[in-house]
């Protein structure tokens, strides 16, 4: 807006300031003259107020326009994140002038001085002030976020590190270093105290990973090596459980090594009562010879203390533990972990813990708190073994392998190392349990795999006969060689059946070369559909089974390719209960589905196709009774809802009859696991019937839920823990 017609100019002259230059004939000229003069000033004066106020308007408008521009490159550069806002005060100073300058070029005329220019000046000013503050705060947020990015993306490198290198010792040491320094440069500034904070949290998440993949790998040997050094980096909880799964495992190997020898001695199928008596010769306890001891302390004396060094004191050096481990082996003392306070915990389990100073002997251990280390349960810091004849204690210390006093330090406790007690008789009968269990287990895993290997035997005859040429016996003796080895129970058996078919080969050869036409008139005879039915009606009627099936097929010298096909389909299908060797499921699936009810789609689906099973063992059977013939399809409804019924076997009751232990399950389910029937014996028994006539037992209810939900069979129930009750 242009104001200068407003404006008084200075060769004019006010109207006012001229008129004592004017000469007036009279009074009222000059009256006149003078009012005039005043109306114009009042005027000048107005337009020099609105000249102001449109100044001041448009200076708040280039503050609009400022700020909308100001707002948005400041939203936008407060957009950026870590790395990427390390300079934003920098690019808003920037950012500033450039609008500074967009907006005096547009409102040139109204800035540059007066009013207006007093005004915007006041108001970009304090804007800028807070503007800028929170551009230097948010900066400042960014920065710390990135240093703790990046601090962290070392520290996982850190951790990475661990795990490259398997998670042994000297890969945490590594992390560790490499950490302390990191921890050190991103803390230090907020004392010491934090940083011993942020290397502990560090420590533990670094033997965390290491004890994860340990525990992945199921290496309790490693288990045991880390809960030994860096135990005190780990949650308590999480220590005592990984150690008790390294006792249990050790047990398990014990026990497993106590199987092995009854196998050298009785042979892997040995019976109960051998077990029995092989415990009874051999259940002494352990050696009183403490020799073998003596000795192996003067053969260690000095030897320098080092924390989790090798177990076996290769590098020569022991830690506490170690020491008393390796020791004890020489007179019989099985301690199933390298920490010295699980050493303690083993012991106090098996009931050979005391406290009477009164009562040490040779051989015994000492457990000690206070020794300035790392303490484990029940405080326990340190062990060693008694020595009766001088009265101190053998261990492997601050100064090495030496003896020390039994107060050197603050005594927790005793544990029994030489036990003289011949075993009672319960405890002979609970130690042949797990024996022959153990034993049980390996000769199933034997008759598992010489199944496998025989089936596979068969298979590759099979395979031999129907390639389309003939075979001498050498040749299928040179392929079951092959497969079974010097395994005398598979081969014999493989070796029999190779002799036939390569027999079977020759006669086909010769049948071939010399009597072609009366061998063809013989395999039609032969080997025709008749063959097919009867060896579908024997096997109906239990007049045969699988293998001799197998025999049958493979030594008829007239079966051609195809008849030979023919028939191990009928021997697949009557293996799957398909073909003639089933029923129409569908028809039977709904009609069970409809007599039962109540049960949600997939879970009937699920145990429908478990009683399956089930139902076509009861269908064999009933074919063997009944001379091969089918049962009607109404007796397999009413067999396979009794399968699937939902029954529920319950134990004790917990407070007011809650909590109950109880577990749902069904006849088919517990066939699933070989269990015939489980019915309630009253006193909290149950009578257990195990399928293909294993017997019948009485257990514990409570003892036989836990162990189904365990995920234990009928046979692993009545071979393992609890065996005591087939008695």
């Amino acid at each position: 807006m242009d104001f200068s017609p407003l404006q008084n100019k200075e060769g004019v002259g006010a109207p006012a300031a001229q008129i004592a230059r004017v000469q007036y004939s009279n009074a009222g000229e000059q009256a006149l003259a003078q009012a005039s003069g005043a109306t114009a000033d009042v005027l000048a004066k107005g337009f020099t107020t609105m000249k102001d106020q449109v100044e001041q308007t448009q200076a708040l408008a280039a503050n609009n326009m400022y700020n909308k521009l100001m707002s948005e490159g400041t939203f936008e550069l407060m957009q950026k994140k870590e790395e990427g806002a390390l300079n934003i005060t920098e690019e808003y100073d920037k950012l500033q002038q450039k609008t500074r300058d967009a907006v005096f070029a547009k409102y040139k005329g109204v800035l540059r001085y007066g009013t207006g220019a007093r005004a915007f000046n006041e108001f970009t000013e304090r804007d800028n002030v807070t503007r800028r503050m929170n551009v230097m705060r948010y900066q400042q947020e960014q920065f710390e976020a990135y240093k703790d990015t990046q601090y962290k993306n070392a520290l996982d490198v850190c951790n990475d590190t661990i795990l490259e290198y398997g998670g042994n010792d000297a890969a945490i040491d590594m992390a560790f270093n490499r950490s302390d320094a990191l921890i050190e440069g991103r803390w230090g500034g907020y004392g010491q105290e934090k940083v011993k904070e942020q290397q502990e949290v560090f420590r533990r998440q670094a033997v965390g990973q290491a004890m994860s993949l340990a525990m992945q790998t199921a290496d309790f040997k490693r288990m045991d090596e880390i809960c030994n050094k860096y135990g005190q980096y780990m949650d308590g909880n999480q220590r005592a459980a990984a150690l008790g799964a390294v006792r249990k495992h050790a047990q398990q190997e014990l026990e497993f090594g106590e199987a092995q020898n009854a196998i050298k001695e009785l042979g892997i199928e040995a019976s109960r009562d051998a077990v029995k008596a092989w415990v009874q010769k051999n259940a002494h306890g352990n050696t009183q010879n403490t020799d073998g001891m003596y000795a192996f302390f003067k053969e260690n004396i000095g030897k320098p203390y080092q924390l989790g060094g090798p177990e076996d004191g290769s590098g020569g050096t022991w830690d506490c533990g170690s020491f008393t481990k390796a020791c004890g082996k020489t007179y019989g003392l099985n301690l199933l972990s390298r920490c010295a306070d699980d050493q303690y915990v083993q012991l106090k389990e098996e009931g050979r813990a005391f406290s009477d100073p009164s009562e040490l002997r040779t051989g015994d251990l000492v457990f000690w708190t206070g020794t300035g280390g790392e303490e484990g349960q029940y405080g326990i810091a340190h062990v060693g073994i008694y020595d009766g004849k001088t009265g101190k204690v053998m261990q492997s210390g601050n100064h090495g392998v030496a003896e020390i006093d039994v107060n050197t330090y603050k005594v927790v406790g005793f544990g029994r190392g030489v036990t003289e007690t011949p075993l009672s008789d319960m405890e002979i009968e609970e130690r042949t349990d797990k024996i022959f269990g153990g034993i049980q287990k390996q000769l199933a895993a034997r008759d598992r795999e010489d199944s496998r290997l025989f089936e596979q035997g068969q298979m590759a005859i099979m395979q031999l006969q129907n390639d389309g040429q003939y075979h001498s016996v050498a040749e299928y003796q040179s392929v079951i060689t092959s497969i079974a080895g010097d395994n005398p129970r598979v081969s014999v058996k493989l070796m029999n059946s190779a002799m036939r078919a390569g027999q079977a080969d020759q006669a086909r050869a010769e049948a071939a070369a010399n009597r072609r036409a009366a061998a063809e008139a013989a395999a039609l005879k032969i080997s025709g559909p008749e063959y097919k039915y009867e060896l579908i009606n024997s096997l109906q009627t239990g007049k045969i089974g699988i293998n001799k099936a197998y025999d049958s097929i493979m030594g008829n010298p007239y079966m051609d390719n195809s008849m030979r096909k023919e028939l191990l389909e009928v021997i697949k299908d009557y293996k799957e209960g398909k073909g003639p060797f089933s029923y129409e499921w569908g028809n039977v699936k709904q009609a069970v589905k409809t007599r039962l009810g109540g049960y949600e789609t997939g879970m009937f689906d699920s145990n429908f196709a478990i009683a399956q099973d089930s139902t076509l063992y009861l269908i064999h059977e009933y074919q063997k009774e009944h001379d091969g013939e089918m049962p009607p399809q109404q007796w397999v409804i009413d067999k396979m809802a009794g399968e699937m019924i939902p029954m529920t076997i319950s134990g004790s009751s917990g407070f007011f009859g809650f909590g109950a232990n109880e577990i749902d399950t069904n006849e088919a389910q517990l066939f699933n696991i070989g269990i015939a029937s489980v019915v309630d014996a009253g006193n909290g028994d149950s009578v257990v019937t195990l399928i293909n006539g294993g017997g019948a037992y009485r257990i514990k209810t409570d003892d036989l839920i836990k162990q189904i939900q365990g995920g234990k069979t009928g046979t692993e129930i009545f071979y393992g823990e609890y065996s005591k009750y087939r008695k």
